[in-house]
């Protein structure tokens, strides 16, 4: 991970239950929005592009489990029971306004 200047590792990538985290894509995806982050190879590989023709992509963001360009949540996420991190990551700044974001909107947990 130093090597390559990475900063967060893990196992596996698998499809979760919707039901199980029923908001937190959601929450994510309006923060990326708020905040003019890009959509980089990790976030595409979480969402399933819209069929949508493009008027009508726009309106497909009010729909559950949809991002701010209409593409869906492919339920999609990184879990693991082994994980490396450099904890400066955790500690930083971008990291700790994400995570009060998500905790002010509450019941993702």
């Amino acid at each position: 991970m130093q090597k390559t200047n990475r900063a967060y590792g893990y196992v596996t990538v698998l499809w979760e239950l919707g039901s199980t985290v029923p908001s937190l894509f959601s929450h994510t995806a309006a923060y990326k929005t708020w905040h003019n982050l890009p959509s980089g190879l990790f976030w595409k590989s979480f969402v399933d592009p819209s069929w949508a023709p493009l008027p009508i992509r726009p309106f497909l963001r009010y729909l559950s489990g949809r991002d701010s360009h209409g593409d869906a949540w492919n339920f999609c996420h990184y879990w693991s029971n082994f994980e490396i991190a450099d904890m400066d990551w955790f500690r930083s700044p971008q990291y700790k306004k994400f995570f009060q974001a998500l905790d002010k909107a509450g019941g993702i947990y």
